[in-house]
């Protein structure tokens, strides 16, 4: 701690080892702010611009609200129920191929991890998760503490 003692042989070391743009690169004159001189069409421009800025639509509001403008069921969804509400059917064309791909895939990563699960001898709790239709997955399952989530511990592999 220094508390009396003259400062000025660490100033000079810092002085010493600061490089140049270091020394250069901070503003320590406050100087004159630079002349705004725009040309006709740079005031035209900004113009312009203050004018599509002001008739711009935002957003009114804090985050909550803005959560709620944004809380709704993904489209194609089909079991999904957010606030309450069931979501919209899926829709035709690019999106219901792009569902029915990803169904499919999901389907098929299924199989393949439930039949590597069982040549290996897993327990059928440990291969599903214990996440069925009547215990389905939800994110009020889990707790604040690491560890004590929902069904920790449970089941030991050995």
């Amino acid at each position: 701690m220094i508390l009396t003692c003259d400062v000025q042989e660490l100033i000079d070391i810092r002085r010493r080892h600061q490089t140049r743009q270091a020394e250069t690169g901070v503003r320590v004159n406050p100087g004159t702010p630079m002349a705004s001189n725009l040309s006709e069409k740079q005031q035209f421009l900004k113009r312009i611009n203050e004018v599509i800025k002001s008739q711009e639509d935002r957003g009114v509001g804090t985050g909550l609200e803005r959560d709620h403008r944004w809380r709704k069921a993904a489209p194609g969804a089909r079991e999904g129920v957010i606030d309450g509400k069931l979501a919209p059917a899926p829709t035709a064309g690019s999106s219901a191929n792009a569902s029915k791909v990803a169904t499919g895939n999901a389907n098929q990563q299924l199989k393949r991890r439930q039949n590597t699960f069982r040549a290996n001898g897993v327990p059928s709790e440990i291969e599903s998760a214990r996440v069925t239709a009547l215990t389905p997955l939800s994110a009020a399952t889990y707790t604040a503490s690491p560890g004590t989530g929902y069904n920790f511990g449970q089941f030991v592999i050995t």
